[in-house]
């Protein structure tokens, strides 16, 4: 019993700690029926230097969505005719801060934090906006106070991208955007 606590305590501490949040912006109603198709259409950054992550972005909404459902089908190019049961889903990196991992080792307790955050949308085939919201993500550090960084930027992005797959999923079923 003790090696499992233990097991379980290695595991706790060398994940860190990593927070997300979904604030809704525009609290559409969800279509009557649910979209089969999503489209991962324009992703955007505030600053051309962000634009490596993009590919992080799109891939971590494709395999959340590929591994937990919602969709019959997630396409990571926007076609030219947008299917009539698909939604398109619009992403708008407004904020990406690599921290320090040095405040993070050193200090802790959220000084030197890594994130990133945007704005998201879900529109429908003629471009109607069905729901917008923003959703953030940050990394605290590893183990103990502080810790070692086990989590880089790339896998905040993804972290982020699960974060907005869920929740354009969570809408298609029927369910509102809500803040987590």
């Amino acid at each position: 019993m003790t090696r499992v606590i233990a097991v379980a305590a290695l595991v706790v501490a060398l994940t860190g700690c990593t927070f997300a949040s979904v604030r809704p912006e525009v609290a559409g109603t969800p279509p009557p029926t649910p979209p089969r198709v999503l489209v991962i259409g324009d992703v955007t950054f505030e600053d051309a230097l962000w634009e490596p992550y993009r590919l992080h972005f799109a891939r971590g909404v494709n395999d959340w969505l590929k591994r937990n459902g919602g969709f019959e089908s997630v396409l990571m190019e926007r076609p030219a005719t947008l299917p009539a049961d698909g939604v398109v889903l619009i992403s708008r990196i407004t904020e990406l801060d690599k921290g320090s991992a040095a405040l993070r080792l050193l200090v802790g307790m959220g000084a030197g934090k890594a994130k990133i955050k945007g704005q998201f949308e879900l529109q429908d085939s003629s471009g109607q906006v069905l729901t917008r919201f923003s959703s953030s993500e940050a990394y605290l550090g590893g183990a103990g106070i502080g810790g070692a960084g086990f989590i880089d930027m790339d896998d905040l992005t993804r972290r982020l991208a699960e974060t907005v797959a869920e929740a354009a999923r969570d809408f298609a079923r029927g369910k509102p955007t809500k803040a987590q």
